[in-house]
Protein backbone atom coordinates (compact mmCIF):
# COMPACT_ATOMS: atom_id res chain seq x y z
CA UNK A 1 0.00 0.00 0.00
CA UNK A 2 1.27 3.45 -0.84
CA UNK A 3 2.49 5.46 2.13
CA UNK A 4 1.55 8.68 0.34
CA UNK A 5 -2.19 8.38 0.83
CA UNK A 6 -3.50 11.02 3.19
CA UNK A 7 -6.07 10.34 5.89
CA UNK A 8 -7.78 13.03 7.98
CA UNK A 9 -8.13 12.24 11.67
CA UNK A 10 -10.71 14.01 13.86
CA UNK A 11 -11.06 13.52 17.63
CA UNK A 12 -12.35 15.73 20.47
CA UNK A 13 -9.33 15.10 22.72
CA UNK A 14 -6.27 12.89 22.89
CA UNK A 15 -6.93 9.91 25.15
CA UNK A 16 -4.80 6.77 25.42
CA UNK A 17 -6.97 4.74 23.02
CA UNK A 18 -7.23 7.62 20.53
CA UNK A 19 -3.45 7.89 20.58
CA UNK A 20 -3.13 4.13 20.07
CA UNK A 21 -5.38 4.10 17.00
CA UNK A 22 -3.69 7.20 15.63
CA UNK A 23 -0.36 5.38 15.65
CA UNK A 24 -1.93 2.33 14.00
CA UNK A 25 -3.28 4.44 11.15
CA UNK A 26 0.05 6.24 10.78
CA UNK A 27 1.63 2.89 10.00
CA UNK A 28 -0.41 2.86 6.76
CA UNK A 29 -1.21 6.47 5.91
CA UNK A 30 0.05 10.00 6.00
CA UNK A 31 -2.27 11.19 8.76
CA UNK A 32 -3.30 14.81 9.19
CA UNK A 33 -4.77 15.16 12.68
CA UNK A 34 -7.05 18.07 13.41
CA UNK A 35 -6.58 19.97 16.70
CA UNK A 36 -8.11 17.93 19.55
CA UNK A 37 -9.57 20.77 21.59
CA UNK A 38 -13.30 20.15 21.97
CA UNK A 39 -13.50 19.84 25.76
CA UNK A 40 -14.66 23.43 26.38
CA UNK A 41 -18.38 23.50 25.60
CA UNK A 42 -18.35 27.28 25.67
CA UNK A 43 -16.19 27.36 22.53
CA UNK A 44 -18.07 24.85 20.37
CA UNK A 45 -19.12 27.53 17.87
CA UNK A 46 -15.54 28.71 17.40
CA UNK A 47 -14.33 25.13 17.06
CA UNK A 48 -16.91 24.42 14.34
CA UNK A 49 -15.74 27.46 12.35
CA UNK A 50 -12.10 26.40 12.72
CA UNK A 51 -12.99 22.85 11.74
CA UNK A 52 -14.86 24.06 8.65
CA UNK A 53 -11.74 25.75 7.27
CA UNK A 54 -9.51 22.82 8.29
CA UNK A 55 -11.75 20.48 6.31
CA UNK A 56 -11.96 22.76 3.28
CA UNK A 57 -8.18 22.88 3.14
CA UNK A 58 -7.41 19.20 3.75
CA UNK A 59 -10.36 17.12 2.53
CA UNK A 60 -9.61 17.43 -1.23
CA UNK A 61 -6.18 15.78 -0.79
CA UNK A 62 -7.36 13.01 1.53
CA UNK A 63 -8.52 9.49 0.76
CA UNK A 64 -10.98 9.47 3.68
CA UNK A 65 -11.88 11.03 7.03
CA UNK A 66 -11.74 9.07 10.30
CA UNK A 67 -13.73 10.58 13.16
CA UNK A 68 -13.51 9.64 16.85
CA UNK A 69 -16.36 9.69 18.15
CA UNK A 70 -19.92 10.87 17.55
CA UNK A 71 -20.33 14.47 18.70
CA UNK A 72 -20.39 18.11 17.61
CA UNK A 73 -17.08 17.47 15.81
CA UNK A 74 -18.45 14.59 13.66
CA UNK A 75 -21.13 16.50 11.73
CA UNK A 76 -19.07 18.77 9.46
CA UNK A 77 -16.67 15.97 8.41
CA UNK A 78 -19.69 13.92 7.29
CA UNK A 79 -21.17 16.88 5.39
CA UNK A 80 -17.96 18.02 3.73
CA UNK A 81 -16.93 14.44 3.00
CA UNK A 82 -20.12 14.10 0.99
CA UNK A 83 -19.46 17.39 -0.86
CA UNK A 84 -15.96 16.29 -1.91
CA UNK A 85 -16.83 12.64 -2.53
CA UNK A 86 -14.58 11.45 0.32
CA UNK A 87 -15.59 8.62 2.61
CA UNK A 88 -16.26 9.51 6.24
CA UNK A 89 -15.99 6.89 8.99
CA UNK A 90 -17.07 7.37 12.60
CA UNK A 91 -15.82 5.25 15.49
CA UNK A 92 -18.41 4.83 18.26
CA UNK A 93 -16.96 4.02 21.65
CA UNK A 94 -19.56 4.41 24.40
CA UNK A 95 -21.14 7.69 25.46
CA UNK A 96 -21.94 8.50 21.83
CA UNK A 97 -24.47 5.63 21.66
CA UNK A 98 -26.31 5.79 25.00
CA UNK A 99 -28.49 7.91 27.26
CA UNK A 100 -28.54 7.70 31.08
CA UNK A 101 -30.16 10.95 32.27
CA UNK A 102 -30.41 9.75 35.88
CA UNK A 103 -26.62 9.86 36.23
CA UNK A 104 -26.08 12.68 33.73
CA UNK A 105 -24.27 10.45 31.24
CA UNK A 106 -24.62 9.66 27.55
CA UNK A 107 -24.57 12.03 24.61
CA UNK A 108 -28.10 11.19 23.47
CA UNK A 109 -29.56 12.67 26.67
CA UNK A 110 -28.79 16.18 25.32
CA UNK A 111 -31.26 17.32 22.60
CA UNK A 112 -28.76 19.44 20.63
CA UNK A 113 -26.01 16.83 20.82
CA UNK A 114 -28.52 14.15 19.83
CA UNK A 115 -29.30 16.11 16.65
CA UNK A 116 -25.59 16.23 15.76
CA UNK A 117 -25.25 12.51 16.45
CA UNK A 118 -28.25 11.44 14.38
CA UNK A 119 -27.21 13.49 11.39
CA UNK A 120 -23.53 12.57 11.66
CA UNK A 121 -24.37 8.88 11.72
CA UNK A 122 -26.89 9.27 8.88
CA UNK A 123 -24.43 11.11 6.60
CA UNK A 124 -21.35 8.99 7.35
CA UNK A 125 -20.35 6.27 4.89
CA UNK A 126 -19.62 3.66 7.55
CA UNK A 127 -19.74 3.35 11.34
CA UNK A 128 -17.26 1.44 13.51
CA UNK A 129 -18.83 0.70 16.92
CA UNK A 130 -16.37 -1.00 19.27
CA UNK A 131 -19.13 -3.33 20.48
CA UNK A 132 -22.33 -4.75 19.00
CA UNK A 133 -24.16 -3.47 22.10
CA UNK A 134 -23.52 0.10 20.94
CA UNK A 135 -25.70 -0.58 17.88
CA UNK A 136 -28.80 -1.86 19.68
CA UNK A 137 -29.05 -4.01 22.78
CA UNK A 138 -31.41 -4.97 25.57
CA UNK A 139 -30.28 -3.47 28.84
CA UNK A 140 -31.17 -4.59 32.36
CA UNK A 141 -28.19 -3.91 34.64
CA UNK A 142 -29.41 -0.42 35.66
CA UNK A 143 -32.83 0.00 34.05
CA UNK A 144 -33.65 3.44 35.48
CA UNK A 145 -33.20 4.99 32.02
CA UNK A 146 -34.89 2.41 29.82
CA UNK A 147 -34.35 -1.17 28.77
CA UNK A 148 -32.58 -0.57 25.45
CA UNK A 149 -29.33 1.18 24.57
CA UNK A 150 -27.21 1.67 21.45
CA UNK A 151 -27.43 4.38 18.82
CA UNK A 152 -30.38 2.71 17.04
CA UNK A 153 -32.38 2.90 20.27
CA UNK A 154 -32.06 6.69 20.08
CA UNK A 155 -31.71 7.18 16.31
CA UNK A 156 -33.79 4.39 14.75
CA UNK A 157 -33.86 6.00 11.30
CA UNK A 158 -30.09 5.72 10.79
CA UNK A 159 -29.46 3.23 7.97
CA UNK A 160 -25.69 3.65 7.63
CA UNK A 161 -23.81 0.33 7.39
CA UNK A 162 -21.57 -0.57 10.31
CA UNK A 163 -18.82 -2.97 11.27
CA UNK A 164 -18.08 -3.90 14.88
CA UNK A 165 -14.36 -3.33 15.43
CA UNK A 166 -13.14 -3.84 19.03
CA UNK A 167 -10.07 -2.06 20.30
CA UNK A 168 -6.78 -3.93 20.05
CA UNK A 169 -4.09 -4.28 22.71
CA UNK A 170 -0.31 -4.11 23.07
CA UNK A 171 0.28 -7.71 24.08
CA UNK A 172 3.98 -7.31 24.86
CA UNK A 173 3.62 -4.37 27.22
CA UNK A 174 0.57 -5.61 29.10
CA UNK A 175 1.93 -8.91 30.35
CA UNK A 176 2.13 -10.81 33.68
CA UNK A 177 5.10 -10.74 36.02
CA UNK A 178 6.46 -12.93 38.80
CA UNK A 179 5.28 -10.36 41.36
CA UNK A 180 3.34 -11.94 44.24
CA UNK A 181 -0.26 -10.76 44.19
CA UNK A 182 -1.92 -9.55 47.38
CA UNK A 183 -4.62 -12.05 48.41
CA UNK A 184 -8.24 -10.84 48.17
CA UNK A 185 -7.22 -7.68 46.34
CA UNK A 186 -9.39 -5.82 43.82
CA UNK A 187 -8.47 -2.96 41.49
CA UNK A 188 -10.11 -0.75 38.89
CA UNK A 189 -9.12 2.22 36.72
CA UNK A 190 -11.69 5.01 36.85
CA UNK A 191 -10.62 8.60 36.23
CA UNK A 192 -12.76 10.56 38.69
CA UNK A 193 -13.11 13.77 36.71
CA UNK A 194 -16.79 14.33 37.49
CA UNK A 195 -19.18 13.26 40.25
CA UNK A 196 -21.23 11.08 37.90
CA UNK A 197 -18.22 8.84 37.23
CA UNK A 198 -18.47 7.42 40.75
CA UNK A 199 -21.71 5.51 40.01
CA UNK A 200 -20.90 5.18 36.31
CA UNK A 201 -17.76 3.17 37.05
CA UNK A 202 -19.19 1.34 40.07
CA UNK A 203 -16.85 3.03 42.54
CA UNK A 204 -19.76 3.49 44.97
CA UNK A 205 -20.31 -0.30 44.90
CA UNK A 206 -16.63 -0.79 45.68
CA UNK A 207 -16.88 1.60 48.63
CA UNK A 208 -19.84 -0.27 50.06
CA UNK A 209 -18.05 -3.59 49.57
CA UNK A 210 -14.92 -2.24 51.29
CA UNK A 211 -16.99 -1.29 54.34
CA UNK A 212 -18.56 -4.76 54.52
CA UNK A 213 -15.39 -6.72 53.71
CA UNK A 214 -12.60 -5.27 55.88
CA UNK A 215 -10.27 -8.19 55.13
CA UNK A 216 -10.34 -7.41 51.38
CA UNK A 217 -8.42 -4.55 49.78
CA UNK A 218 -9.76 -2.24 47.07
CA UNK A 219 -7.77 0.11 44.85
CA UNK A 220 -9.05 2.76 42.45
CA UNK A 221 -6.57 4.37 40.05
CA UNK A 222 -8.01 7.66 38.89
CA UNK A 223 -7.88 10.34 41.55
CA UNK A 224 -7.28 13.87 40.27
CA UNK A 225 -5.37 16.05 42.78
CA UNK A 226 -7.33 19.16 41.79
CA UNK A 227 -10.70 17.34 42.11
CA UNK A 228 -11.14 15.46 45.36
CA UNK A 229 -14.51 13.88 44.68
CA UNK A 230 -13.81 11.31 47.38
CA UNK A 231 -12.30 12.70 50.58
CA UNK A 232 -9.41 10.49 51.75
CA UNK A 233 -10.30 10.93 55.41
CA UNK A 234 -13.78 9.48 54.77
CA UNK A 235 -12.59 6.34 52.97
CA UNK A 236 -12.37 2.91 54.66
CA UNK A 237 -8.88 1.84 55.66
CA UNK A 238 -8.92 -0.95 53.06
CA UNK A 239 -9.85 1.39 50.19
CA UNK A 240 -6.92 2.95 48.33
CA UNK A 241 -7.35 5.91 45.97
CA UNK A 242 -4.33 6.41 43.69
CA UNK A 243 -3.76 9.45 41.45
CA UNK A 244 -3.80 9.07 37.69
CA UNK A 245 -0.33 8.10 36.53
CA UNK A 246 1.59 6.61 33.62
CA UNK A 247 0.96 3.18 32.24
CA UNK A 248 4.07 1.67 33.84
CA UNK A 249 2.60 2.41 37.25
CA UNK A 250 -0.78 1.02 36.20
CA UNK A 251 0.84 -2.19 34.97
CA UNK A 252 2.73 -2.50 38.27
CA UNK A 253 -0.54 -2.17 40.19
CA UNK A 254 -2.19 -4.82 38.02
CA UNK A 255 0.65 -7.18 38.89
CA UNK A 256 -0.03 -6.66 42.61
CA UNK A 257 -3.77 -7.42 42.51
CA UNK A 258 -5.69 -10.67 42.09
CA UNK A 259 -8.88 -9.27 40.57
CA UNK A 260 -9.86 -6.47 38.22
CA UNK A 261 -13.30 -4.86 38.65
CA UNK A 262 -15.33 -3.36 35.79
CA UNK A 263 -18.80 -3.04 37.29
CA UNK A 264 -19.81 -0.01 35.22
CA UNK A 265 -23.33 1.14 34.39
CA UNK A 266 -22.21 1.80 30.83
CA UNK A 267 -19.13 1.02 28.77
CA UNK A 268 -18.16 0.67 25.16
CA UNK A 269 -15.16 -1.60 25.11
CA UNK A 270 -13.15 -0.97 28.31
CA UNK A 271 -9.45 -0.89 27.50
CA UNK A 272 -8.32 -1.10 31.13
CA UNK A 273 -10.23 -4.37 31.57
CA UNK A 274 -8.40 -5.94 28.63
CA UNK A 275 -5.05 -4.60 29.84
CA UNK A 276 -5.60 -5.99 33.34
CA UNK A 277 -6.59 -9.38 31.92
CA UNK A 278 -3.41 -9.42 29.84
CA UNK A 279 -1.51 -8.82 33.09
CA UNK A 280 -3.19 -11.85 34.64
CA UNK A 281 -5.89 -10.22 36.76
CA UNK A 282 -9.06 -12.31 37.10
CA UNK A 283 -11.91 -10.14 35.77
CA UNK A 284 -15.18 -9.33 37.53
CA UNK A 285 -17.59 -7.23 35.51
CA UNK A 286 -21.14 -6.05 35.00
CA UNK A 287 -23.31 -7.58 32.29
CA UNK A 288 -22.97 -4.45 30.21
CA UNK A 289 -21.85 -3.84 26.64
CA UNK A 290 -18.69 -5.74 25.62
CA UNK A 291 -17.74 -6.71 29.17
CA UNK A 292 -19.29 -10.23 29.10
CA UNK A 293 -17.72 -10.85 25.69
CA UNK A 294 -14.30 -9.83 26.98
CA UNK A 295 -14.50 -11.85 30.18
CA UNK A 296 -16.12 -15.02 28.82
CA UNK A 297 -15.68 -17.86 31.29
CA UNK A 298 -12.45 -16.51 32.76
CA UNK A 299 -14.09 -14.44 35.50
CA UNK A 300 -17.41 -13.55 37.11
CA UNK A 301 -20.33 -11.33 36.07
CA UNK A 302 -22.69 -9.14 38.09
CA UNK A 303 -26.20 -9.26 36.59
CA UNK A 304 -27.72 -6.33 38.53
CA UNK A 305 -26.44 -3.14 40.09
CA UNK A 306 -27.05 -4.39 43.60
CA UNK A 307 -24.59 -3.93 46.46
CA UNK A 308 -25.57 -7.12 48.30
CA UNK A 309 -25.18 -9.21 45.13
CA UNK A 310 -21.84 -7.53 44.48
CA UNK A 311 -20.52 -8.35 47.94
CA UNK A 312 -21.59 -11.98 47.53
CA UNK A 313 -19.88 -12.14 44.12
CA UNK A 314 -16.60 -10.88 45.60
CA UNK A 315 -16.76 -13.50 48.34
CA UNK A 316 -17.32 -16.16 45.68
CA UNK A 317 -14.34 -14.86 43.72
CA UNK A 318 -11.94 -15.13 46.64
CA UNK A 319 -13.02 -18.74 47.23
CA UNK A 320 -12.30 -19.89 43.68
CA UNK A 321 -10.06 -22.97 43.59
CA UNK A 322 -8.75 -22.36 40.05
CA UNK A 323 -7.39 -18.82 40.31
CA UNK A 324 -4.11 -19.59 38.57
CA UNK A 325 -5.90 -21.19 35.62
CA UNK A 326 -8.35 -18.30 35.37
CA UNK A 327 -5.48 -15.83 35.42
CA UNK A 328 -3.80 -17.58 32.51
CA UNK A 329 -7.07 -17.94 30.63
CA UNK A 330 -7.86 -14.25 31.07
CA UNK A 331 -4.69 -13.29 29.25
CA UNK A 332 -5.20 -15.91 26.56
CA UNK A 333 -8.75 -14.72 25.90
CA UNK A 334 -7.55 -11.20 25.05
CA UNK A 335 -4.60 -12.56 23.05
CA UNK A 336 -6.88 -14.70 20.96
CA UNK A 337 -9.54 -12.15 20.10
CA UNK A 338 -8.40 -8.54 20.32
CA UNK A 339 -5.26 -7.79 18.33
CA UNK A 340 -4.30 -4.38 16.99
CA UNK A 341 -3.64 -5.93 13.58
CA UNK A 342 -7.23 -7.15 13.33
CA UNK A 343 -8.54 -3.68 14.17
CA UNK A 344 -6.29 -1.99 11.63
CA UNK A 345 -7.31 -4.48 8.93
CA UNK A 346 -10.99 -3.71 9.53
CA UNK A 347 -10.32 0.01 8.97
CA UNK A 348 -8.10 -0.42 5.90
CA UNK A 349 -10.59 -2.73 4.22
CA UNK A 350 -13.21 0.03 4.11
CA UNK A 351 -10.87 2.97 3.59
CA UNK A 352 -9.39 1.29 0.54
CA UNK A 353 -12.61 -0.35 -0.60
Amino acid sequence: MSQTKTLLFIAPQESAFVRKDLELLRSQYEVIAAPMNWTDNGRIGIRLIQQFFFLLKNTPKSVAIMVYFGGYWSFLPAVIGKLFGKKTFIVLAGADAVSFPSIDYGSFRKPLMAWFLRNSYRLADHLFPVSQSLVLSDYSFYPADGNQQGYLAHAPKVKTPYTVSPFGFEFDFWSPSAHTRTPNSFITVAVLSQQNRIPLKGVDLMLEAARQLPDFTFTVIGALPHKQLLKPEELPANFNLIPVSDREMIRHQFHKHEFYLQVSISEGFPNALGEAMLCGCIPIGSQVSAIPEMIGDTGLLLSERNAAMFVDLLKTATELSDKETRSENARNRILGSFSQERRLDSFVRYIEG
